[in-house]
């Protein structure tokens, strides 16, 4: 085995950087020394065209003229086997080893055509789409037209192979057997694979990118400054096709994709469907090279926007290019009159015309777009090429159409070729190609149908969604219905103020308060039902609801309670009861109280018997957000000590409603001059308001008589409308000896024993008791 090891330098004459790269060569026994030769050659551009870049605040135009000399020299050593070469080179990012596959020494007026491509796990769909443009896009180019076609895959940590070979169909195979694999964190090598793209591919060449991620080596300079001057050097124009990025696209390591793009004459599209991009790359890769002069380039983010360009050669056509979402186009010729745009492509990621036979002078273009958008116009010089007899020689299922340069044959719709020989195109044969997906796809001969389902139909070659509300014999809404259409079906919603199902719609007498205050109405078809809750709520009396009890799901792991309880069920009125609470807590409870994932709990107070039903929100605790779920509730405090609470279910499982246990002591066991009231948190009794006159004279006691005592009781609400304190209750003779009891919430009763002296009397009818009672003043 013999192994070389060469430095090359390439020393810039108008730069200060000498870019140098290490190459290791091996070669086996048997091989063929070829050659080993020293490249001096100078080659010099010059460039002229308007670059204009474009925010919502500025608009910069700059225009270069610059004339560029460099001097090159490379020593370059290959080794072939078998007609095909192999070298190595030293990742400049990581030091990993990229191999450098095949050659291609023929020469073509056309461009060359390069693909990067990012080989990462992620990207498995969409290689599955770049076979299939590969497919097509070869189709159509040329037999007898030769360029060198270079496949470059980058990965992470790895970039490489770089396969290089003249032939058509073994850059196809080559494609065809890209594999994802790997990728770690979402960026890759983007810009080391777009560097060994550049430094294996001939001068004018048209090089496309596909990935998914952003450009982790955006920010080596070595790379990128190489990247940049190779772009100048070589004169090639970079496709990006982006179907995502790791941050935003404002980000840096997404902005170099613009960045190159914009320095190459080339296009960032965005979330492409490969297989459309064919119509775009076929135009360009027929540009033949040192035919075009650049006339134009911004890179503008406003809806409108309008520019100009001078045409000031014998060009045949202008060609128009864009990336981003153009609404419209607008070309005004010198004259002021708006000349004819011809549409190649149109698509929400990109799109490209031409003008043809364009006149000498200042040209105008106005511009409505979505978003951020690059427009790039470039003049276009044919010289009288012509090849005989071309539209004799197309297939049957071809069309002789003209193209930039000559007449052409291409192959119709349904078929794919190169417009002398047509095959039909399976548009079946891929999901992510299938017209009809995700429905069926029945391919034919040039052709295809759909079998779609019940809410749509075959329209425009795919299955498009039926709108039933478009006219009432698609639908069976009732004619005072709102009809909403969705994909495939459609929903009916009676209007406000009438209850239904959307098919039948009739007036609904609950929305007019028919039922009174603090009564639910009840609605149902062709009647309704007043009741009042407090009588008709369910009982709800689960201990477990109380916020003192917790669940632990690691313990119940294996059983049906894993989760905690749920409430997803509970429709229609309830009332708690039981040891856990009579009421919903006014707090936010612990994740896992009350024997469930999420607790719920009322934001906001309890209303008064007096509010009637009121609507206020539940709210369930998930890990500290006290309303990670809510849901409406409606509340009515009944006059007898308790709230009853009607719930539409839970938002989701497992979430259960909670009761506070401090709420087991409320109590409204009432006297007749009582009534119960929630104040303060809790249910109590209090005095009834009253208006009718009461003085000292009238205060009349009820008297018990028995065989051992005899006990004169007197109403709470009596003595306190009188002013007299309650709770300094005494006898007037202190040598009398009797009981006070207090244990009545709504009356203070005095208990003695029958005596014949002074401190009672055995006549029943004539007993006396003297009571005193301390007065309160105001």
């Amino acid at each position: 085995m013999f192994v070389g090891r060469i430095s090359t330098c390439y020393v810039l004459a108008s730069y200060t950087v000498s870019i140098c790269f290490t190459v290791v060569l091996s070669c086996g026994m048997h091989a063929a020394y070829q050659a080993s030769r020293s490249l001096n050659s100078t080659n010099s551009s010059t460039t002229a065209y308007t670059s204009t870049v474009s925010s919502n605040t500025r608009t910069t135009s700059i225009t270069i003229t610059k004339t560029t000399t460099r001097a090159y020299n490379a020593t370059s050593m290959s080794f072939a086997t078998s007609n095909r070469s192999t070298s190595y080179y030293s990742n400049p990012y990581n030091g990993t080893t990229v191999y450098v596959n095949g050659s291609c020494m023929e020469q073509t007026a056309f461009p060359s055509l390069t693909f990067v491509v990012d080989t990462t796990g992620s990207m498995y769909y969409r290689l599955q789409q770049l076979v299939e443009t590969t497919t097509r896009l070869l189709s159509r180019l040329y037999t007898n037209d030769t360029r060198q076609y270079t496949l470059v895959q980058f990965n992470d940590p790895y970039v490489g192979p770089v396969d290089i070979t003249c032939s058509k169909s073994e850059f196809g195979s080559y494609v065809s057997n890209l594999y994802p694999l790997d990728g770690g964190d979402c960026p890759e090598l983007a810009m080391t694979g777009l560097l060994y793209a550049l430094q294996n591919s001939p001068n004018g060449s048209l090089i496309l990118l596909a990935t998914d991620a952003s450009a982790k080596d955006f920010d080596n300079s070595s790379i990128v400054n190489d990247v940049f001057y190779l772009l100048e050097a070589k004169q090639a124009k970079v496709i990006f096709l982006s179907s995502g990025y790791c941050s935003t696209p404002d980000s840096q390591d997404f902005l170099i994709y613009r960045n190159i793009a914009s320095a190459s004459f080339g296009h960032v599209f965005q979330n492409a469907y490969y297989p459309d991009v064919v119509d775009f790359l076929d135009v360009l890769l027929q540009l033949r090279k040192n035919s075009t002069t650049k006339l134009l380039s911004i890179d503008v983010n406003n809806t409108t926007y309008s520019s100009s360009f001078t045409v000031y050669s014998n060009f045949s056509t202008i060609v128009i290019s864009s990336n981003g979402q153009i609404n419209s186009l607008q070309i005004v010729g010198p004259s002021g009159i708006y000349s004819p745009v011809k549409e190649i492509v149109r698509q929400t990621w990109g799109s490209l015309w031409i003008v043809e036979n364009p006149t000498f002078g200042r040209w105008s273009m106005n511009i409505n777009a979505s978003g951020f958008y690059s427009i790039r116009v470039q003049g276009l010089k044919v010289n009288n090429i012509s090849y005989p007899d071309i539209c004799s020689k197309c297939h049957s299922n071809a069309t002789c159409t003209k193209n930039l340069y000559t007449m052409q044959c291409t192959c119709n719709d349904g078929f794919v070729g190169d417009g002398y020989t047509c095959s039909d195109y399976n548009e079946c044969r891929y999901y992510w190609s299938n017209p009809c997906y995700p429905y069926t796809c029945i391919n034919t001969y040039g052709s295809y149908y759909c079998i779609c389902p019940s809410g749509y139909e075959m329209s425009n070659k795919t299955c498009t969604d039926i709108d039933e509300c478009s006219r009432p014999d698609l639908n069976s809404c009732h004619r005072l219905a709102n009809c909403t259409n969705y994909g495939g079906s459609y929903t009916c919603l009676c209007p406000s103020g009438y209850f239904g199902d959307g098919y039948h719609c009739e007036f609904d007498e609950c929305s007019t308060g028919i039922c009174g205050f603090g009564n639910d109405c009840i609605k149902l078809n062709g009647s309704y039902s007043c009741l009042d809750p407090c009588f008709n709520a369910t009982i709800l009396n689960e201990p477990w609801r109380s916020t003192s009890n917790y669940y632990y799901p690691y313990y119940y792991y294996y059983s049906s309670s894993y989760y905690g309880q749920c409430d997803s069920s509970l429709y229609g009125w309830y009332r708690f009861t039981g040891s856990g609470g009579t009421r919903m807590p006014e707090f936010c409870p612990s994740t896992y109280s009350c024997y469930t994932s999420a607790p719920m709990w009322l934001s906001g107070s309890h209303p008064a018997v007096a509010d009637g039903i009121v609507n206020h929100t539940a709210c369930a605790n998930w890990y500290g957000d006290c309303c990670s779920w809510s849901r409406s509730v409606q509340i009515k405090a009944c006059s007898q000590g308790f709230h009853v609470y009607k719930f539409s279910g839970a938002p989701t499982c497992n979430l259960a409603y909670c009761t506070d246990p401090s709420s087991t002591m409320d109590s409204c066991s009432c006297g007749d001059e009582e009534e119960c009231r929630y104040v303060n948190g809790h249910f109590g009794c209090y005095c009834k308001t009253s208006t009718e006159p009461l003085s000292l004279g009238t205060l009349s006691p009820a008297l018990s008589c028995g065989a051992n005592s005899m006990i004169v009781s007197f109403t709470k609400c009596r003595l306190q409308r009188l002013k007299l304190n309650t709770n300094t209750v005494h006898l007037l003779d202190a040598n009398c000896t009797g009981s006070l009891n207090f244990n009545s919430t709504s009356v203070i009763s005095v208990m003695s024993a029958p005596k014949k002296d002074s401190c009672g009397n055995q006549e029943l009818v004539s007993i006396f008791m003297s009571v005193c009672f301390i007065h309160n003043e105001e």
